[in-house]
């Protein structure tokens, strides 16, 4: 069978992994764009506030497969012949396929003024942290409040950089995250010496002398050396554009991976998957949920017919003062908030239910037993009878389960 791979990353090193485990007799081709596969974007801010060397961004190589699968870098796909069952590159090349995998990923949303000859970058590839170094001094501005944003943040006050981050929503997580949430994360932000400017937005960016004159909609000037966008990701489904497979703001895929052509699988940042707690397909662009597709769907090329039973949304954050954790969603429509604190210590727990359902979660400096209550919204089908003894004792006889969907 011949498989051929499009991506670099997480998702397609899982995947390869596991059809090389499981299946027999096949020709395995990677096609990536990048000249550096299988190394981690999470770590990338890690990089830049130079807790980590270059070196152990890589969690795996093509030698390690030990032959057993082509690779073709600094090559870009560029169509797809579904019909034909043939993959087009950029320098000529094309590929036959028996089974095809997106595994494309994320690209970070660029607004109008993120141009690099204004000194205005973004954190998703290896070499946009060299490009950052070439013009990092004393001053940076972050532009987004989401955890890639707060985490770059992090990462430039560590290095004693003056630090200002630049939030268009009211609180930093909005997205994700609760109201009081959000406002507790600013208040910890402020207290590392980050600081944060709300309800804005930039309305310009523009070199002045050595350092880029940021031009804000409250009519607001601030000066630095460079500045960092961190405004999200949107799926890279460009590849799709003249094929038939069907594309929404992602991939959407069936439970088996698999796109509206039945021999394309969708795996990673690209793919709309069945949300546990959303009971719909939504993107939930993170490493865990692009392992476990990765899996799923290399079973079903080899002809398993094994269901996926779906994603959630989780998300992370640790720094020297605060570590936060949260899954599924926080706010909605018919969603309750039920939290359990201790002052004390500086910790709260905080569930969220919507129809007496286990939805989200947000675990304050308490990561301890987050395992066990992000697992438990994972399980989709988690009714809580008494939330508030729930949250404080983690009684699980105090909740019961139904089938899952």
């Amino acid at each position: 069978m011949k498989i051929i791979v499009i991506g670099g990353s997480i998702a397609t090193h899982s995947i390869v992994q596991t059809l090389l485990r499981y299946g027999r007799d096949l020709n395995i081709t990677i096609i990536s764009e990048e000249s550096d596969i299988f190394y981690s974007k999470c770590l990338l801010t890690y990089l830049l506030g130079k807790e980590i060397e270059e070196k152990e961004l890589f969690f795996g190589s093509v030698g390690q497969l030990n032959g057993r699968v082509k690779l073709y870098s600094n090559t870009k796909a560029i169509a797809i012949d579904g019909q034909n069952k043939k993959v087009i590159c950029d320098n000529g090349l094309s590929f036959d396929y028996d089974r095809l995998v997106i595994a494309t990923g994320a690209d970070p949303i660029k607004p109008s003024y993120c141009k690099e000859e204004n000194r205005v970058f973004t954190v998703r590839y290896k070499n946009d942290i060299a490009k950052i170094e070439k013009h990092l001094k004393n001053r940076a501005v972050v532009i987004g409040g989401g955890y890639v944003g707060l985490k770059t943040a992090f990462s430039l006050v560590r290095r004693n950089i003056d630090t200002t981050v630049i939030i268009s929503s009211q609180y930093p997580l909005s997205v994700t995250a609760d109201e009081e949430t959000g406002k507790t994360i600013e208040k910890e932000l402020n207290q590392m010496g980050i600081k944060t400017i709300t309800r804005c937005d930039v309305r310009e960016i523009a070199p002045k002398n050595d350092n880029i004159k940021i031009c804000l909609t409250s009519g607001d000037e601030i000066s630095a050396d460079l500045c960092i966008v961190g405004k999200g990701v949107k799926p890279r489904t460009e590849l799709l554009s003249n094929s038939s497979v069907s594309v929404n703001v992602g991939i959407p895929v069936n439970q088996y991976l698999q796109t509206s052509d039945p021999d394309i699988f969708a795996i990673g940042d690209c793919a709309e998957t069945y949300d546990i707690v959303r009971e719909d397909n939504y993107l939930n662009a993170i490493w865990p949920n692009a392992v476990e597709q990765a899996y799923y769907a290399a079973l079903n090329i080899l002809g398993r017919n094994v269901s996926y039973a779906g994603s959630v949304l989780m998300n992370s954050i640790k720094t020297d003062q605060f570590h936060l954790i949260t899954a599924g969603i926080l706010k909605g429509d018919g969603v309750t908030l039920y939290e359990h604190r201790n002052s004390s210590k500086n910790q709260y727990r905080k569930i969220a239910l919507k129809n007496g359902r286990l939805v989200g979660l947000a675990f304050f400096n308490n990561p301890e037993d987050a395992g066990f209550y992000v697992n438990l919204v994972k399980k989709g089908g988690m009714f809580v009878d008494k939330p508030l003894e729930f949250l404080e004792k983690a009684d699980i006889r105090s909740v019961y389960y139904r089938p899952f969907r």
